[in-house]
């Protein structure tokens, strides 16, 4: 054979094989036209529920009461969560900037949640047990909710949350660090 059919049987090769990569790796997806994904709007139920939210104020753990729209996603609930308690920090004015939860994502065996942010929401000029606070009451909150999962990952823009005294690398569980009601 000529140098001329190495080539092209190398390159008829070399782009099977990227083709393959692609669709091995879902950076192509091929699915059938006849294939019908329904979203049913059964599966997910939703209802109003009276739910707690705590932060600690003045030395003190404070509590409130707000009756949110509840569903069986356990994501979609702890979005709601942090949003409530985030808002309730504002007007508490414990929060130097308006912070907003970016999204909620459950591991795919449920029991790590990870929450982004679309700031950070933890102050730079903030000593380490106010910030240690912060991160507690979003714990408190979830786990007193009755939300089943053992562990979070705070981030920012998805990436892990950057702070000079506290560690976001590795998820913070549930239980928290206090033992005290």
């Amino acid at each position: 054979m000529s140098g001329r059919k190495y080539t092209l049987i190398s390159l008829i090769a070399f782009a099977i094989g990227m083709l393959l990569c692609a669709l091995h790796y879902e950076w192509i997806v091929i699915r059938s036209p006849l294939e019908v994904i329904a979203y049913n709007p059964e599966s997910v139920q939703t209802g109003k529920k009276e739910t707690k939210l705590f932060f600690w104020k003045h030395n003190k753990w404070h509590q409130e009461t707000q009756s949110l729209l509840w569903s069986n996603d356990g994501a979609h609930n702890i979005s709601q969560l942090i949003s409530a308690l985030l808002n309730v920090l504002d007007d508490e004015h414990l929060l130097r900037k308006k912070i907003g939860v970016e999204s909620v994502a459950l591991s795919p065996s449920g029991l790590q949640a990870y929450i982004s942010f679309d700031h950070n929401p933890l102050p730079k000029e903030s000593n380490v047990h106010q910030k240690w606070l912060l991160i507690e009451s979003m714990l408190k909150t979830i786990r007193e909710n009755g939300i089943k999962i053992q562990d979070v990952q705070f981030l920012v823009y998805h990436e892990p949350l950057s702070d000079y005294h506290l560690d976001f690398n590795q998820p913070w569980p549930l239980n928290g660090f206090l033992h005290q009601k």
